[in-house]
């Protein structure tokens, strides 16, 4: 379990240098923003929602992809996105008073972290987040390779979040194509070490 925390952990730092990059955030953030802008709500508690959302979902259509470590994750997802930036903000300078590089630092380490928590979940083997327990399903169903399945459903949440007013940019491309791609990656690595 706690590597499923540390990945909760790794997922909220993606999660939060994306917002404050202001180039955009990741697919599923997209959705989530655009949520928590509809809803006038908090985008942890935003994040909590979608995550019950899909649990639910989950436990009609993919079951034996869930395990305790999808419970985990929503259960300290939302309040880690919140923890971390609670922290950062005493840490980083106010939003827009970055410099281009710092900028393009954080866009980097949303990509990175992000990439890194989410095969840091899936390879814990305690049951899949709740944004891959469907996508795990569609790839057993058709038979397809989880990256590109992962790259048609972060496009979904895009033109989702995109229509209820979630912040879309170039980090949002780039999550898009890079973060499918590199989850496989990581969890390479992790399958090797874990």
């Amino acid at each position: 379990m706690l590597l499923c925390g540390i990945a909760a952990l790794l997922i909220g730092m993606g999660v939060v240098f994306y917002l404050r990059c202001g180039y955009g955030v990741d697919p599923i953030s997209v959705w989530v923003d655009g949520l928590s802008k509809a809803l006038g709500i908090r985008y942890g508690t935003a994040l909590l929602y979608h995550m019950l959302i899909l649990l639910a979902a989950g436990l009609v259509l993919a079951r034996q992809n869930m395990g305790v470590g999808t419970v985990f994750v929503i259960l300290v997802g939302g309040p880690a996105v919140n923890l971390i930036e609670g922290v950062l903000v005493d840490v980083l300078p106010p939003d827009g008073a970055y410099s281009l590089a710092q900028r393009v630092l954080m866009l980097a380490g949303g990509v990175l972290f992000l990439s890194m928590g989410l095969a840091l979940q899936v390879g814990c083997r305690f049951g899949y987040n709740t944004n891959d327990v469907l996508l795990f399903k569609i790839v057993q169903l058709t038979g397809l390779q989880y990256h590109w399945v992962k790259v048609a459903g972060d496009w979904v949440f895009v033109f989702a979040g995109f229509l209820l007013g979630g912040a879309v940019g170039v980090g949002t491309v780039l999550s898009a194509l890079l973060v499918g791609p590199l989850i496989r990656t990581f969890a390479k690595f992790y399958n090797h070490t874990i």
